[in-house]
């Protein structure tokens, strides 16, 4: 097995000294919410995020909301697969993921944002559909 060398810099940073000593339950606390933070803006949640994206417009069809509500109900569905997306440590940083994706949706035409009264951001596919049936009655 080879060695591995971790810099010092990198475990001292999450220590938690109470009355002079480490505080090992406080240390580890503060090493995962960092690590919760990394895997939030860097890991593979990509997939979990445009899934319940899918499930949050299935759900209401032809809806648009804004991106603050996109968030709160993505992040609220991913947390039902994986409870440790609930955590609200996390949630700027999840949120930052789940805007990025939506920003590239709109760019690509899946979805389309709107501004003003009945804004917001729509399924692209939806909105065409409802506009149809407007039009067939």
């Amino acid at each position: 097995m080879a060695k591995v060398s971790v810099p010092r810099e990198s475990v001292t940073q999450f220590i938690v000294s109470v009355d002079g000593k480490t505080d090992v339950d406080q240390s580890v606390a503060k090493f995962r919410e960092a690590c919760m933070k990394y895997v939030a803006t860097t890991e593979g949640n990509d997939e979990l995020i445009e899934t319940y994206l899918g499930v949050l417009y299935d759900n209401f069809k032809g809806a648009s909301f804004n991106h603050q509500y996109i968030c709160s109900a993505v992040v609220r569905l991913m947390a039902t697969s994986k409870p440790e997306l609930g955590d609200p440590n996390i949630f700027a940083n999840l949120s930052k993921r789940i805007v990025g994706i939506v920003q590239a949706k709109v760019k690509s035409g899946e979805f389309v944002s709107r501004k003003g009264p009945n804004g917001g951001t729509a399924r692209a596919c939806d909105q065409a559909a409802a506009e149809s049936a407007v039009e067939t009655k």
